[in-house]
């Protein structure tokens, strides 16, 4: 995987969502309505899949997950860290609302 693909990683896991509900509706023969209960499961094997592969091009370019990520203890304030997490939350919240 080349440096080029890593901002790739996110819109390829949303067409793996699709894709998972998509083809599973069709091999079922159901709806979309009808599979939401895939939804847990599906972001669980999707979300590891991602991680395992960000975590293997981090080993392959001989970095640690956290310098791949430029993770420094304590050089971000809580208070910014707080303010990050609850807008990525409630971004990643609203998408997941709209998509079920």
């Amino acid at each position: 995987m080349k440096s080029k693909l890593l901002p790739l990683m996110l819109p390829l896991r949303s067409l793996i969502f699709i894709l998972i509900f998509t083809v599973g509706a069709a091999v079922t023969g159901k709806k979309l309505e009808d599979i939401s209960t895939w939804w847990s499961p599906a972001c669980t094997l999707v979300n590891l899949l991602t991680i395992l592969l960000v975590v293997l091009y981090a080993k392959k370019n001989g970095q640690s997950y956290r310098e791949l990520m430029n993770f420094k203890k304590g050089a971000a304030s809580v208070k910014h860290t707080v303010i990050a997490v609850v807008i990525i939350a409630a971004v990643g919240m609203s998408g997941m609302y709209m998509a079920a």
